[in-house]
């Protein structure tokens, strides 16, 4: 015979099992219907980014097409530093003695195709630079494009107190073409020549 408070304690158990299986049932549920959402919202998003996607693909691919087909911006800047301003220093003045000053120089104004033959051919003996003599010699740099002999005498004949006018590559490769990366080097005298 059951008495009172073992009645109490099986309906309690019993509420408690009920109450433990109602969890576990809702627990299941709750990760179903989570699963379910988690699904069709990956599907959602996945379906509303692909255009997106695809745009964003295609307008990459047409950028670097584009900058595949631009033509490249040299600096001569950047060149002068890299490749004259061991000799002629970072502001032109060059080294008494050794190596011409390119600032306010009376050679920078020349031609441009003279300045391109000495920079392709390199340039050797004496030298008179605004009014003061130098006897070295300085190599050439043919391994420099046409586009970078330009860019840098660009530079160097509008900096340092120099005022003239761009130089373009199609004249350097015309020089180049000529015979200006002479390998024996230009002479003050034969650079000048026609």
């Amino acid at each position: 015979m059951a008495t009172k408070g073992s009645h109490v304690v099986s309906v309690s158990l019993g509420l408690l099992a009920l109450g433990g299986l109602g969890h576990l049932v809702s627990y299941w549920f709750l990760e179903k219907a989570q699963a379910d959402w988690n699904a069709n919202h990956r599907a959602a998003l996945a379906e509303l980014g692909r255009p997106g996607i695809e745009r964003g693909e295609a307008l990459r691919a047409a950028q670097e097409v584009a900058l595949a087909a631009a033509p490249q911006v040299v600096d001569g800047a950047k060149i002068y530093g890299e490749v004259c301003a061991a000799c002629h220093q970072v502001n032109g003045v060059g080294m008494p003695g050794a190596f011409p000053p390119l600032a306010k120089s009376d050679w920078v104004s020349k031609e441009p195709r003279v300045l391109a033959r000495i920079v392709l051919g390199g340039i050797q003996g004496p030298i008179t630079v605004n009014g003061t003599e130098y006897n070295g010699a300085m190599p050439g740099f043919s391994q420099l494009s046409n586009e970078e002999v330009a860019a840098v005498l660009t530079y160097v004949r509008s900096a340092f107190g120099n005022a003239s006018g761009p130089v373009d590559a199609s004249m350097v490769k015309t020089e180049r073409d000529a015979g200006a990366a002479n390998p024996k080097g230009w002479t003050a005298e034969s650079v000048l020549l026609p």
